[in-house]
């Protein structure tokens, strides 16, 4: 994800970027610079898309999978996608964390 073009969607106007706070979606007090943190975090993130694609399939081999809007099932599959591109953006956030502790 390019972030100066999510970015830009929130800029107010002055140099710096409006953002929208998502640390509701960490675990309590994480620390971007801690390792323990990252992994806990990722087991958090990973397991919650586990979830939603262990839902599906079992309505898919309990043949229910036709008695849901598609709609609902697009839903929870892009909540999965979602997801993922969540915890590549904490673990990019790791990295270049790491890199500035290293200059």
């Amino acid at each position: 994800m390019n972030t100066s073009q999510t970015n830009s969607a929130y800029t107010t106007g002055n140099t710096q970027p409006t953002t929208p706070d998502f640390s509701h979606r960490l675990i309590q007090n994480f620390d971007i610079t801690d390792a323990g943190h990252l992994l806990e975090q990722i087991e958090v993130m990973t397991s919650r898309a586990k979830f939603l694609l262990d839902l599906i399939n079992s309505l898919h081999h309990e043949a229910h999978i036709n008695q849901i809007n598609p709609v609902q099932i697009y839903a929870a599959i892009a909540c999965v996608k979602n997801e993922l591109d969540d915890v590549y953006a904490v673990v990019e956030a790791f990295h270049d964390e790491s890199l500035k502790s290293k200059a």
